[in-house]
């Protein structure tokens, strides 16, 4: 999302259907598996941008811990170290786009 005359416009969107073993891992491994899908999908426009990852998922915040004792989170967020990024909490109700676009997934 780009802001402009102080409303939020996307710019672009990606997806892709999860893999069988990426459909059995937890909810917060599929929201950490999206930021890395969507930042790899973009990088060339993200490296060296400071930019803000938006979720209704708070546990997203895991992929700031270097704690973690879950490996592949662990793997996630030390390959998003070399990215200045800033993750903020947006409740549901509040983020409006991605409620609508998750629901018309489900009716693909």
């Amino acid at each position: 999302m780009q802001k402009e005359d102080g409303r939020n416009h996307p710019l672009m969107y990606a997806s892709r259907k999860l893999l069988p073993a990426e459909q059995k891992y937890t909810a917060s491994e599929k929201e950490c598996l999206a930021v890395i899908f969507t930042i790899n999908k973009f990088s060339r426009y993200l490296n060296g941008k400071e930019f803000v990852i938006e979720s209704d998922h708070r546990p997203l915040q895991v992929l700031n811990d270097v704690n973690t004792s879950n490996p592949r989170i662990m793997r996630w967020g030390l390959m998003l170290q070399g990215y200045q990024y800033r993750l903020k909490y947006v409740p549901g109700k509040e983020n409006v786009m991605a409620d609508f676009l998750s629901r018309q997934a489900h009716y693909d």
